[in-house]
């Protein structure tokens, strides 16, 4: 099915990558702090590849009916068996969310003229899994839980932050490895570093 044929895609390449390129100006001792003071201006690149740990997929729930009490009553019954299959696959409430909600009328068009044929409600939903073990049973089983269609899956990891500053910080100590060695062909003895910029 599309489901598996796209987590399989997916699956393979499960890498999150961290890539920072940082442009770096140093001061160049001897020299008085001015405007004029000589510089060395750097780039600095790292980068790091972790596994993610948290796997998250949106998809959207649809109920038609002419009858709007009707449309809700069957949409709730629709959202509520959706719930308790997630809850089969061990995902906690707090991992779920609605994204959006919508009740709107529905119209076919022939010849031009607009024919009301009822309505349509929508449910966009964000799971959110904590397991990669469970993320590929939860795919496997999407086709069983009457979903109209997906929206994405995103691979993230949850220390993506405290990641990124790691890597910021080894591409800053490139930049000064690098500008060390240049100014050390000049005689000169490398400073602090003046700008910081990320590009």
């Amino acid at each position: 099915n599309n489901f598996s044929r796209s987590a399989k895609l997916k699956m393979m390449n499960r890498l999150s990558s961290f890539i920072v390129c940082l442009l770096v100006a140093f001061i160049l001792y001897p020299g008085v702090l001015s405007a004029d003071t000589p510089k060395i201006t750097v780039n600095g690149t790292a980068e790091m590849q972790v596994d993610p740990d948290l796997f998250i997929i949106s998809y959207e729930l649809v109920t038609t009916h002419k009858q709007m009490d009707q449309l809700q009553a069957l949409h709730r019954e629709k959202l509520n068996k959706n719930l308790q299959a997630l809850l089969k696959f061990s995902i906690p409430t707090k991992d779920i969310e609605t994204k959006s909600y919508s009740i709107n009328p529905d119209y076919s068009f022939e010849k031009n003229i607009r024919e009301f044929v009822g309505y349509v409600a929508r449910t966009q939903l964000e799971v959110k899994v904590h397991s990669l073990d469970r993320f590929q049973k939860l795919l496997a089983g999407l086709p069983a839980m009457e979903i109209t269609s997906m929206y994405s899956q995103s691979f993230e990891n949850s220390k993506r932050s405290l990641l990124q500053l790691e890597v910021q910080k080894i591409a800053l100590k490139n930049a000064r490895m690098k500008a060390q060695g240049l100014a050390d062909v000049e005689g000169r003895t490398l400073g602090q570093a003046l700008d910081i910029q990320e590009e």
